[in-house]
């Protein structure tokens, strides 16, 4: 081999490492990316209180609407079901090809939900603390309110808590709103 072909096989093994230690970092970042992400959701969506009586998680319910019909006299609106026929008053299934609507089970669990009324304006509720005492499931939220949008929304928080609470209390900034299921 003369010298030439020496530097040429050089110039391909170093790209050829080069590129397999890009291939790899990148492998490794995404790695962590998907991680951190399965840990955001899990902590967001499903967390776990260990109040009298039992475990109780916070499973927050995907793939329903506010139905136009429901009316607010305030910007909140909190409902606390326990049959499919009540439910069906207040929400519909807002199916897409790519969504997944959440079940519901009305024999061991009743629905709950927090709504806000529609506005011109995106806005989000945030779940900060859901906790039980004895028959009443205690949920405390915020509300944040975004930038101007060109139609209206209200946000929704569906969930299900126990059959064995018969009231919810909804708490925001101190405000205490109790409802009885229906």
């Amino acid at each position: 081999m003369n010298l030439k072909n020496i530097k040429m096989t050089i110039k391909k093994l170093s790209v050829l490492v080069l590129f397999t230690l890009l291939i790899m970092a990148c492998k490794e970042e995404k790695k962590e990316s998907i991680d951190t992400n399965k840990e955001t959701e899990t902590t967001m969506d499903k967390k776990e209180v260990k109040p009298l009586g039992g475990v109780t998680k916070f499973d927050k319910l995907s793939g329903y609407y506010i139905k136009n019909t429901v009316e607010f006299d305030q910007a909140y609106k909190f409902v606390v079901v326990s049959n499919q026929e009540a439910f069906n008053n207040y929400f519909g299934i807002a199916k897409t090809m790519k969504n997944k609507v959440s079940d519901l089970d009305f024999e061991k669990f009743n629905i709950a939900g927090i709504l806000v009324n529609p506005i011109n304006k995106a806005n989000t509720i945030n779940i900060t603390k859901f906790t039980a005492e004895g028959a009443k499931q205690i949920v405390h939220f915020t509300t944040i309110i975004g930038k101007e949008q060109t139609y209206t929304s209200g946000e929704l928080v569906l969930f299900k808590i126990p059959k064995s609470r018969t009231s919810v209390e909804f708490n925001s900034g101190g405000e205490i709103v109790t409802v009885d299921v229906e």
